[in-house]
């Protein structure tokens, strides 16, 4: 059975597009192996300590024999591999398979964990020289818990797989229309991929949205009537969207009318209102604990423009977003 080359699968040229997205969205340095370790794309949002250290010829092959043995071990558990590197970075490698052969990974990281953190993690290969020389870029290396790194590791993991099966899919196409099975001329489904990617950094967004927004109120959603119980889990579980009370009500197979009156007996205000709240709630869970931009939280949390978040953010909290996360900042320093 033909095997895929990685290049052929990714597309590079529209990978490095998404491979950049998603190292901003996940705040970790990627970079896309071959089986031996050898880079094929570029790296993105790399750290200037990893930057000095692969510029050394030797330290350079030290890297490229970890990112190399960590997708070995990261085919062999059949899940992503969170490691150390020689120099005791924190990494993490997810496999590309095609028909059950290994021909690449994904390599992310570049972060530490906390110095309070009791995770023990493989250090791939012995550390063999001292990162003394680059200590003070070793220092700047950003700080993330092990429960993060795992988030992000398994979703990258989905996307990885997906990826894998939307590629197969594809060249089954490719070679139908070569035999002139199917209609249409070589190579006219060479661009749908990057709207599936696309889609894929949206969802990926908004499940790293998800890890930050606290779930409180999910207690409270236990305890509701049961007829409009529904429409509070699918709000939950649905963060990136805005329903209308029209939808709510054929959720939770009711009248509008009806839902609307037992929602706000329920919840002592309109639905409207409570939507509002919960999602000015939320966005301000993602304005103290993340670096996303306004726009980005006005994306995920399904509002329809930054310029109607923000206004209704002012008008719940009486001033700007911009100004909130600028005053939580100052306040934790």
């Amino acid at each position: 059975m033909k095997v895929l080359s990685l290049e052929k699968i990714l597309n590079l040229e529209n990978w490095q597009q998404i491979q950049d997205s998603l190292s901003k969205a996940t705040k970790l340095a990627i970079i896309t192996v071959d089986y031996k370790g050898i880079p094929i794309t570029t790296h993105s949002c790399c750290n200037s300590f990893c930057t000095k250290v692969r510029s050394d010829p030797d330290l350079r092959a030290l890297c490229q024999k970890c990112d190399s043995r960590a997708g070995l071990e990261a085919v062999r558990s059949n899940k992503p591999f969170i490691y150390l590197c020689h120099f005791g970075v924190v990494d993490v490698a997810i496999p590309f398979t095609v028909y059950g052969n290994y021909i690449g990974a994904l390599m992310a990281g570049q972060v530490r964990l906390p110095a309070s953190s009791n995770e023990s993690l493989e250090r791939i290969i012995p550390q063999t020289v001292s990162p003394e020389q680059f200590s003070a870029d070793y220092n700047e290396l950003p700080e993330m818990s092990y429960t993060e790194i795992e988030l992000i590791a398994n979703s990258l993991n989905h996307i990885c797989n997906y990826i894998i099966e939307e590629a197969l899919d594809k060249d089954f196409l490719v070679s139908m229309l070569h035999r002139q099975d199917l209609p249409g001329t070589p190579g006219a489904y060479d661009t749908f991929k990057l709207d599936h990617f696309k889609q894929i950094k949206k969802e990926m967004e908004g499940l790293i949205s998800n890890s930050y927004i606290s779930q409180g109120k999910r207690e409270i959603a236990e305890h509701i009537h049961p007829l409009i119980k529904p429409a509070i889990d699918y709000l939950y579980n649905n963060k990136s969207t805005m329903p209308s009370l029209k939808d709510m009500a054929k959720i939770c197979r009711l009248s509008p009318s009806y839902f609307s009156k037992v929602f706000s007996s329920e919840q002592g205000l309109s639905y409207t209102d409570f939507l509002s709240g919960l999602k000015i709630t939320w966005s301000k869970d993602l304005l103290e604990q993340t670096d996303q931009s306004i726009a980005q939280i006005s994306e995920n949390l399904g509002f329809s423009d930054e310029s109607y978040f923000i206004k209704k953010f002012k008008k719940s909290e009486g001033i700007t977003p911009l100004v909130y996360r600028k005053y939580c900042r100052k306040q934790s320093i």
